[in-house]
């Protein structure tokens, strides 16, 4: 049985010497790597063949603000890696029956599929994990932590910020299906809940 290959990262950053640093630090970690100045490039490659981590426009689990270190990029670019195994995996053992049904909110943990009143909404898995943690208790809050801790089992550091835009994103995609969505909502000074 022949090694399966490494894992490919598309890297679409702008900067040269950046893109170049991030790709060199990516193939000494054991990774192939597609550098690409823009997404309209990046999109082009991915026709051809689909990279196994990308950027956050495209449906990303995680990002990082400009500056960042190398170290840290490498550590949860190993993570999501690791993750996305771990669910590639899981199908298997995942018992049957994992539906969770919130009102016009479904949940198939099995398959990691959303949808609201029938249609599906397109969620990454760090998105699917965060609103299984806030839909399977509905009305109770959610701290930040909590909510990490549900979606990044591996809690590479992560700031309340990343969580802030993970949730944005996922009202944002809600509210698509259905412009009244307000099944999200945040507790200031505490985190967010579920409306049931």
């Amino acid at each position: 049985m022949p090694e399966p290959l490494p894992a490919l990262v598309a890297v679409v950053e702008d900067e040269d010497t950046l893109r170049e640093a991030v790709g060199l630090s990516l193939r000494r970690e054991g990774h192939r790597v597609g550098l690409h100045a823009d997404g309209a490039t990046a999109w082009r490659s991915f026709e051809a063949t689909l990279p196994d981590l990308a950027g956050l426009d495209l449906g990303a689990d995680d990002y990082l603000c400009k500056p960042f270190s190398m170290r840290e990029l490498m550590a949860r670019v190993k993570a999501l890696l690791r993750r996305a195994s771990l669910v590639a995996r899981q199908d298997a053992a995942t018992p049957a029956g994992d539906l969770l049904t919130v009102g016009p909110l479904v949940l198939d943990g099995e398959r990691l599929t959303a949808s609201w009143q029938g249609a599906p909404a397109t969620l990454t898995v760090t998105e699917f994990l965060l609103l299984q943690a806030l839909a399977r208790r509905p009305g109770v809050v959610r701290t930040r932590d909590q909510l990490m801790d549900a979606a990044y089992p591996d809690r590479v550091s992560v700031s309340d910020r990343t969580i802030d835009s993970h949730i944005k994103r996922i009202r944002r995609k809600f509210a698509q299906l259905d412009p009244a969505f307000d099944g999200i909502e945040a507790v200031y000074g505490a985190g967010y809940r579920y409306r049931a």
